[in-house]
């Protein structure tokens, strides 16, 4: 299974390609969604599988669930190379709006929003560049049917949802990644 994705930039840029329709790049909103996405397309879905440890995301468990810092920079390489942009968004969507819920009124989310809680209003937004798409249309295309949809339902299924009862799904699903969890306790699980 996800034998077209041979390493986590890949996967990345196939993540942020994928949108609700073919040619809609859909963003990815906060960096504790994306990581979760990733996460669920490697061990759901299966992308990695064969890839080798230093073209792999580890996973292990954090704060919030499954993490790995192998994300954050990704991120600031893709970045670097013009491929991904991150944007600030000072204001919250309703997929993450939480009606002030203690953790994310006083919990730092991510290094990237490191000065920035949900009280702030800030997260950032991740997206490909036009030079992003243009390369990742080339990983996209040598994709099957069937990937491209898994990738494209994970996505969907899980990318406007509200975070907390995304990350209550991951941690019901998931236990063994929420042993050093500090809000496992708040999501019920």
């Amino acid at each position: 299974m996800g034998e077209g994705i041979r390493n986590k930039t890949e996967l990345i840029l196939a993540l942020l390609y994928a949108g609700e329709r073919p040619s809609q790049f859909t963003p990815v909103i906060g960096i504790t969604r994306l990581e979760k996405l990733l996460f669920l397309l490697k061990t759901d879905e299966g992308f990695l599988a064969k890839a080798p440890e230093e073209d792999n995301l580890n996973f292990v468990p954090f704060r919030m669930g499954p993490w790995t810092n192998e994300i954050y920079d990704e991120v600031d390489f893709l970045e670097s190379l013009g491929l991904l942009k991150k944007q600030s968004q000072k204001k919250r969507t309703p997929a993450d709006a939480v009606h002030d819920d203690e953790l994310f009124s006083d919990m730092i989310l991510d290094k990237y929003q490191n000065t920035a809680t949900i009280a702030d209003e800030e997260t950032e937004i991740f997206t490909l560049s036009e030079e992003g798409k243009k390369k990742t249309s080339e990983i996209w295309a040598r994709l099957s049917v069937e990937e491209k949809q898994r990738i494209m339902s994970v996505k969907h299924r899980f990318n406007n949802m509200n975070l907390k009862q995304f990350l209550r799904y991951v941690y019901k699903k998931y236990p063994e990644y929420t042993t050093a969890s500090e809000i496992k306790d708040y999501l019920n699980v």
